[in-house]
Parts: structure tokens; sequence; C-alpha cells
């Protein structure tokens, strides 16, 4: 964002095209302008980030399991998954990451990472959970 409007700024100022050696591709007020949306544009694009960011942090995802079944928030909302409905239930480890994975009865899949836990004891407590309270799995 910077350096556009660092160019932007210089267009203006010294009434500068930009050219790549003998070929024109903007003559001087085009420039000037282009360079300044493309800056806005970043400048927006970053703002929006932040905010996103922000909110994300302010409302951090949530898991509490009941002793029906799990309800947990995500991005998109908030969710309950009652044990019943859970059908295969995964344990995934690939590299670093270590995933829990469950899929519903109606074809629904969820998905956790250990590293959305506080500790590698709180996940394992939570896959501890999965594995007693579910008792429809088909995949074990």
């Amino acid at each position: 964002m910077l350096a556009f409007a660092i160019i932007a700024v210089a267009c203006f100022i010294f009434k500068y095209g930009i050219a790549f050696r003998n070929f024109t591709l903007l003559e001087y007020p085009k420039s000037a302008i282009i360079a300044a949306l493309i800056a806005i544009g970043f400048g927006i694009y970053y703002f929006l980030e932040k905010n996103k960011e922000k909110s994300s942090n302010a409302k951090p995802n949530f898991i509490e399991a009941t002793e029906a079944g799990i309800h947990f928030s995500t991005s998109k909302g908030e969710f309950t998954v009652a044990y019943s409905d859970v059908k295969e239930l995964w344990h995934k480890e690939d590299n670093d990451e270590i995933l829990a994975i469950i899929y519903t009865t109606s074809k629904e899949r969820y998905e956790w990472g250990k590293d959305g836990f506080d500790s590698a004891a709180e996940f394992a407590e939570f896959e501890k959970i999965l594995n007693e309270n579910c008792t429809n799995i088909t995949n074990r």
C-alpha cells in the first residue's frame, strides 16, 4: 500500500508517467490516478482484514461437551451435534498437525485441530469424551 501511495505522490508531483524501456504504459494523469486507486484498494483490504481479525479475537471459538452432545462455535456460527448423530469418528495425524474429525448422519463434517486447544491434554480429553460418548460409530 505504501509503495503505491509513494508512486502515486511521485507521479502527481513530478508529472511522471509509468514506462518500461521505450514503451509508455501510462502517461502523467493516468499514472497518478491508477497508482492512487491501487494504494486505496490495498488500504481498504488491509483495514477490512484487521477488522475481521479484531472481531475474531473478541469472540473466540468455544467447545462445550454436554451429556447430550457437543456445542461449539465456528466462524459460520454456533452448532450443536448430538453424540447419537455422529456416524464416523477419525483421529488424523499429518506432520505437525493432529485432528479430530467427525461425520454426522446428515453428512456434515467437523474437525478440530490440536492447535485450537490450550494444551495437548485438553485435546486428548476432548477426544476421550468423543470416543466414550459417540455410540453409533460405523468406522470402528
